[in-house]
């Protein structure tokens, strides 16, 4: 499934990288900048890549589907893992009443206690709790092994992990035993802590002196003693955090120069960093213009250039968004993301060739999912027949929560005259992904306008449109659309000319191409009409 990669962790030998996949993920976020955020995860497996042979399997022991497993580190001799669990649970959608800072009862309540397992070449084993950091009525998480392979250096709080203000630093023998509060833990969260090559330092970070985190040492001794907390200064500005800091084994003078400019650096943050807010709100042009400033300031940084194609392809310029991708696949030509979407950008500019290239990769290997799913899209994109369906469909049965494909098939299946089917997958998107607004937009459409009365609900329509409107700050003209168009299937005629006149502001700043649709609603509304005339 999608993952974000949480926490994931190379072995020693370099063969292997453990992390979790799967996962459920709990997010909130606070208007105080000292804790902006909490974050944990509420499900997850683990699960290790071989990047030498291609393999990514689940590791068994650590595989449950009903449990929160994240976390995972190795030891230094690589043969055993340490990690993080709890009982699973599906973390809040967002709709309800979330957490308005770290530790509120609203908080979902998750504890985790930390096991060992065997890695056995990747075979798993029986997962054991770690006496000491374990059923103990906290959670116990973010371990660190020191490199002598005798200690487990650990955060131990009341809830969640990372970042929590009551987070401490907790010492344990590695094969369980009695855990001793260290003597290097100050005021206020401590934790992102990391061993020197050698075990007898550790530098970790707290927030006791400021709301940015700062950068500590203590020394710890053959019995696992540590000092009180010593301050590194000047290793970082007085607006910044320092996190997950990690020591280099290297002589003094290894590095000769860090040149990036730190004036270039943070304009490169602050323009991805806008122009992510101003794409996810659907404002694509602005968007697409920070975003462009970006690439400019690091045109090495793929990340950007793909996100800048998003958003080109927001604007409705296909053909520079294809031009995007391009450049970040010779940056990296074995970046996945890239290689699936530039074939269909390119279909959908009207060129063919990448569509026949795609069938042959396929027949080439007909059991690829990755090129199946490429075939089908850029399919998808230029033809409305069963092949195109049925290619989806294939998709969908070997990775059912891939929701772009899923997507796709639901425009495919509106486009061929058979909404039910579609109105069923978009509410399956939902089911799983309730912030996704473009499933949200389209659904409030054919909830509003379709002559179905197995389709039709206006006011389910005005629910969800004014969740899309919510998500992306009703700032996206397609989302505030939707809503003008439910309330005007449900009779709410005020409502509906207020909000479509908000659509036109929008279309008149953002989209100018769907200006003359926009203001076309508009007249239609005024003169009474609904949805569906």
């Amino acid at each position: 499934k999608k993952t974000i990669g949480f926490l994931a962790r190379v072995s020693p030998d370099g063969r292997y990288s453990l992390a979790t996949l799967n996962e459920s993920v709990y997010v909130a976020n606070f208007a105080n900048y000292r804790f902006l955020q909490v974050f944990y995860p509420t499900r997850g497996i683990l699960a290790w890549a071989a990047p030498e042979t291609g393999e990514m399997k689940a590791l068994p022991g650590a595989d449950d589907p009903d449990l929160a497993q994240c976390n995972g580190v190795w030891t230094p001799d690589g043969k055993t893992i340490i990690f993080c669990r709890a009982p699973g649970f599906e973390a809040p959608t967002g709709l309800e009443e979330m957490a308005r800072y770290p530790n509120d009862e609203r908080e979902p309540k998750i504890q985790y206690d930390l096991y060992s397992i065997p890695f056995n070449e990747g075979r798993g084993g029986t997962p054991q709790p770690i006496e000491g950091a374990s059923r103990n009525g906290m959670s116990n998480t973010f371990p660190k092994v020191s490199p002598d392979g005798r200690w487990i250096v650990f955060t131990k709080c009341k809830n969640g992990l990372l970042m929590r203000p009551d987070g401490r630093l907790w010492i344990v023998p590695v094969g369980g035993g009695e855990a001793r509060e260290m003597r290097c833990n100050l005021d206020v969260m401590n934790s992102w802590h990391s061993f020197s090559p050698n075990g007898r330092w550790m530098c970790f970070t707290s927030k006791a002196f400021r709301p940015y985190t700062q950068l500590f040492l203590t020394h710890i001794d053959e019995d696992g003693n540590s000092t009180p907390a010593i301050l590194v200064p000047n290793c970082t500005a007085s607006n910044r955090a320092v996190n997950i800091p990690e020591f280099l084994n290297a002589p003094y003078d290894a590095i000769e120069d860090i040149s990036v400019s730190t004036a270039q650096h943070n304009a490169f943050l602050a323009y991805t960093e806008q122009g992510g807010r101003l794409l996810e709100a659907g404002q694509f042009r602005q968007s697409a213009a920070l975003l462009a400033k970006a690439v400019r300031q690091q045109p090495q940084i793929v990340l950007a250039r793909l996100t800048l194609a998003r958003a080109l392809r927001g604007a409705g310029d296909v053909a520079g968004a294809a031009e995007q991708v391009a450049v970040a696949l010779d940056i990296q030509p074995w970046n996945a993301v890239a290689a699936g979407t530039l074939p269909v950008l390119r279909t959908a500019t009207g060129d063919a060739r990448p569509l026949a290239e795609l069938r042959a990769a396929l027949d080439a290997d007909p059991q690829s999912v990755p090129a199946l799913r490429a075939f089908a899209l850029a399919l998808a994109r230029t033809d409305a027949s069963p092949d195109a369906a049925t290619a989806l469909e294939s998709v969908l049965a070997a990775t059912p929560d891939d929701t772009v494909a899923r997507e796709a098939l639901a425009y495919l299946l509106l486009r061929s005259g058979d909404p039910r089917s579609a109105v069923a997958h978009l509410r399956a998107i939902l089911s799983r992904t309730p912030d996704e607004r473009n499933a949200r937009i389209v659904l409030s459409w054919q909830r509003a306008a379709s002559p179905d009365p197995e389709i039709r609900d206006p006011l389910r329509a005005i629910q969800n449109a004014r969740i899309a409107c919510r998500v992306t700050n009703y700032q996206d003209v397609r989302a505030v659309e939707a809503l003008a168009a439910a309330y005007a299937a449900a009779g709410e005629r005020a409502e509906a000319l207020e909000t479509q006149r908000i659509a036109v502001r929008l279309a008149e700043r953002d989209r100018p191409p769907l200006l003359p649709w926009a203001r076309g609603r508009l007249d239609l509304y005024e003169r009474g009409g609904r949805a569906g005339d």
